[in-house]
């Protein structure tokens, strides 16, 4: 993307020294690296600053990047990340009381949080005019609830959230979406990985 006149940038609220991502992005190649420096520690949740400062600093920052040409921006969520605990102010989802201070309920507040900030951070980019000429690509990293860490009760509340047993094929199964203003929505089932998002990406920006 920087050969083809893309402004290169990565977002991250924690240190970007944590699993040597100073180093790794230099190799890459990315031009602007955004980190704990940048967003500060309001707002803090578990590595840093929670998903609102993220995209509501991130936006701020795109805004920038986009008065010299296209960009791309490569953007790392947390708040939806292990121990999943969010304090009350960011629990913003009714459960029933059976799946207070579990695993499962923790996990289902941290993930309905991350999309609610998800949600104001593509409105931002709509108010900023950033959405309309935007390929936006979500992804998960790495698996989610880990059977292995699930008692009988958690097995059962996700029994009545999947309407079936959850399974390791569950665990492992990784969303992907892409968000191309003006293309129709629609669902593919057969299997991917991280190797098929830069041929796709790819084709889509006509590169």
């Amino acid at each position: 993307l920087a050969k083809a006149g893309y402004q290169t940038a990565t977002f991250h609220t924690n240190d970007v020294e944590f699993w040597n991502r100073d180093e790794l992005y230099h190799a890459l190649g990315f031009h602007h690296i955004y980190d704990k420096a940048y967003f500060g520690e309001e707002d803090v949740l578990f590595f840093g600053a929670s998903d609102e400062v993220l995209y509501r600093e991130t936006a701020a920052a795109l805004d920038k990047l986009a008065e010299h040409g296209p960009f791309y921006a490569h953007v790392i969520a947390m708040s939806s990340h292990h121990p999943y605990t969010l304090p009350e102010d960011k629990r913003l989802i009714d459960l029933p009381t059976r799946y207070d201070d579990t695993l499962v309920g923790d996990y289902l507040v941290a993930q309905h949080y991350a999309d609610y900030a998800l949600g104001l951070f593509i409105e931002d980019l709509k108010e900023r005019g950033l959405w309309e000429d935007s390929l936006v690509i979500i992804y998960g990293d790495h698996l989610g609830l880990p059977i292995n860490s699930l008692n009988q009760d958690d097995h059962q509340m996700l029994e009545e959230v999947f309407g079936r047993e959850y399974t390791h094929k569950d665990m492992i199964n990784i969303p992907l979406i892409m968000i191309v203003d003006g293309i129709p929505s629609g669902e593919h089932q057969q299997l991917g990985g991280q190797v098929d998002i830069l041929p796709t990406a790819a084709n889509l920006l006509g590169i």
